[in-house]
């Protein structure tokens, strides 16, 4: 399978990324998870319009090709360079470049796409139908951060393993 690497094609199983990459050491990225159903991603512009935002907050340099219409074509590139068959979850990345320790050494900004099949097309409900329930270990900070996707997960992360450990199994 390829992804989109700052706009080319790849193959997602050859190496692009740098252990210097701040998103990976500082979770210094934002992105946007896009549902493409029948061959269409859903709610593109809205997608794209909290990605400048939050762009905009982080004071990350969007690359120079980077507009409405290069964000969908780019989406819809990549999806039909695959052979889906169901509907596929797209994950940009929006991912500030080159080093520094925590403070930037520039805030100019790379890209990453990749596609994810799901397993069946459409909204389905868990087998087990919904389970809620309240993670209190940790508190989500309440800031104009909160609003944007980021790789900044770890409340989300713990609170998904406590979850799943006190989901009843399906028989």
């Amino acid at each position: 399978m390829n992804v989109n690497y700052n706009g080319n094609l790849i193959s997602s199983t050859s190496p692009f990324i740098d252990t210097s990459n701040r998103a990976f050491r500082y979770g210094d990225s934002i992105f946007e998870t896009i549902l493409i159903h029948k061959g269409r991603p859903l709610y593109i512009e809205d997608h794209f319009e909290r990605l400048l935002k939050a762009s905009s907050y982080l004071k990350m340099k969007l690359p120079r090709q980077i507009d409405a219409t290069y964000f969908a074509e780019a989406i819809v590139n990549l999806y039909q360079n695959g052979n889906f068959k169901n509907d596929v979850r797209i994950r940009f990345t929006l991912f500030r470049s080159g080093g520094g320790f925590y403070h930037p050494l520039k805030n100019d900004a790379e890209f990453l796409i990749e596609c994810f099949e799901l397993q069946n097309s459409g909204y389905q409900w868990h087998p087990s139908g919904l389970h809620c329930g309240f993670y209190n270990d940790e508190r989500k900070s309440i800031s104009p951060l909160s609003n944007f996707k980021t790789d900044r997960k770890s409340t989300r992360l713990n609170s998904s393993h406590v979850s799943e450990s006190r989901m009843p199994s399906s028989a």
